[in-house]
């Protein structure tokens, strides 16, 4: 099951069973209910992390108070690699959206994963590099583009990564508040349940149950361009 989990890593995939059984074998689970904490902004950052199911977000508390939703997390991805960036804490805070299992290791224990499984670390950063791109993107948007448009594209990333197919859309496959939408784009939770609702009442997207489902995304794509939706 745990080498199961493992395998789902995109850079754990060329691991022999051997070496994925080593890799179990210094591991440990944990089980985090919806709304858990699995590290604080701040904290010593003994341990770095792989999501085995559910969904996580992380945040990032501004020095002005405000909080920043960085990354939504989904089953087979790495967290809390403050190694990685070297620093001997998280820089942001991880929390559980639904119920979600994550495994864990020692971070003592990496130097000893990237000498024996050198394909790994570069899998990693290769990874990080991608999120640091989108990061830059992300705050590019902040700069320079208008509300709506931000909003746009926070709800196209969300329907990229965690949509499915649905009777007229794309539905995000877990709870996504307008308090998660407004720190995904810098903006207000008034904001964006005002853009919201005139996406809805356009026939763009759809609630229910803090769900969304993207019922028009090309119009969305559309917005995000500067278009008309």
């Amino acid at each position: 099951m745990l080498e199961t989990d493992l395998r789902s890593a995109v850079p754990l995939r060329t691991l022999d069973d051997a070496a994925l059984a080593d890799l179990a074998g210094h591991a440990a689970e944990r089980r985090l209910a919806p709304g858990e904490p699995l590290f604080e902004q701040g904290e010593p950052a003994r341990r770095f992390y792989l999501v085995a199911e559910g969904r996580l977000k992380v945040t990032m508390l501004t020095r002005d108070g405000k909080q920043f939703l960085v990354r939504l997390l989904q089953p087979g991805d790495f967290c809390g690699l403050a190694f990685a960036l070297d620093r001997p804490d998280f820089p942001a805070s991880c929390h559980a959206v639904v119920a979600a299992r994550v495994v864990g290791w020692p971070t003592t224990y990496w130097q000893a994963l990237a000498d024996e499984h050198p394909g790994i670390g570069i899998s990693i950063a290769l990874s990080l590099g991608r999120h640091v791109e989108d990061m830059h993107r992300r705050m590019s948007e902040l700069a320079t583009e208008p509300v709506e448009r931000r909003v746009a594209h926070a709800v196209l990333r969300l329907a990229r990564d965690a949509g499915k197919p649905t009777d007229g859309g794309v539905s995000v496959d877990f709870p996504v508040t307008r308090q998660d939408l407004a720190e995904m784009a810098g903006t207000t939770l008034h904001s964006v349940s005002r853009i919201v609702s005139a996406w809805s009442d356009r026939g763009i997207v759809r609630r229910g149950r803090a769900r969304i489902v993207v019922s028009d995304l090309a119009g969305l794509e559309r917005i995000a361009r500067g278009g008309e939706g």
